[in-house]
């Protein structure tokens, strides 16, 4: 991903609409992948299973 990072900047400084175009969808696809890397590291664990109630005495 660093290297699509360093690309895309690099495709960004010549200011010429394909290397712009391409620049940005580089930016584009670090970002996504970013966030979707993201989302399943920080996705909500299962709930734990209910803990019951001990059995009344009699």
């Amino acid at each position: 991903m660093r290297i699509f990072s360093m690309v895309g900047a690099l495709m960004l400084i010549d200011s010429k609409t394909l290397t712009d175009i391409v620049g940005i969808a580089l930016l584009a696809i670090v970002v996504g992948y970013q966030k979707l890397i993201y989302q399943r590291r920080h996705k909500d664990p299962e709930p734990p299973a209910p803990i019951s109630a001990p059995p009344a005495a009699q």
